[in-house]
């Protein structure tokens, strides 16, 4: 049988990753860029139970790139790619595929309805300097969530014990699109986190995060459309 697929990551698109990260360690969360703080194109914020968030700026000539990616690997991966340097805040949720060939997890969505483009690879530099791979399979509907491999070599979690008390993503708040809900239920069934309701456009609309101390007016809040936990 196969695992059930949880979120992950949140993915947050920022203007200015600098800006963003210091807006979040200014409400008292802690950050951390990969890469460096100089050289990273993303910024995580981690917890010890639940998904990460991830700060992220895509890549200049998006559109173009998106073109290419699609070209390549079939459409999905370019046309969210587009979408994402069209969007801020966030913008997409990622679900692990903890301990499965990604292949037969998207030949299983497959017959249940789900199409994919070819599974993408990718990587990039660790915390330790030393490169990290990973794989992600995206939905042909840019607009349903993607799905992504354990890192390879596995990554230890960043800092948890934010100054602001946020302890985990307790719901991530999402309008679907009747002409999506389908799929996003077979994707997304099984996160209790995740919670759906009908909407226009399908979108991430808010958060809620357990322990947090700052409100819905705080610097942070311009990036993730935060609700206080319940």
């Amino acid at each position: 049988m196969a695992k059930k697929l949880l979120c992950s990551h949140l993915m947050v698109r920022v203007v200015d990753l600098s800006a963003a990260v210091e807006d979040f360690r200014a409400d008292g969360f802690r950050v951390q860029r990969p890469g460096g703080e100089a050289a990273s194109r993303n910024a995580l914020v981690w917890f010890d139970d639940g998904p990460t968030i991830e700060l992220f700026v895509p890549p200049k000539g998006s559109g173009l790139l998106g073109l290419v990616i699609d070209l390549r690997y079939g459409r999905g991966a370019g046309r969210r790619l587009v979408r994402w340097s069209r969007t801020m805040g966030i913008c997409d949720i990622v679900l692990a595929t903890e301990g499965e060939d990604l292949q037969s997890r998207i030949a299983d969505l497959f017959a249940g309805g789900v199409s994919f483009a070819a599974p993408v690879a990718f990587s990039r530099r660790g915390s330790d300097g030393n490169l990290v791979r990973f794989r992600c399979g995206y939905p042909r509907n840019d607009r349903l969530p993607f799905l992504m491999t354990p890192y390879d070599p596995p990554q230890a979690r960043g800092e948890t014990d934010h100054p602001n008390g946020a302890r985990a993503v307790r719901v991530v708040d999402v309008e679907v699109a009747p002409a999506d809900r389908a799929a996003f239920d077979l994707l997304t069934g099984a996160d209790w986190r995740i919670r759906l309701r009908p909407g226009a456009i399908t979108a991430v609309r808010s958060l809620e995060i357990e322990g947090l101390a700052v409100g819905p007016g705080s610097r942070a809040a311009r990036h993730l459309g935060l609700a206080p936990a319940r």
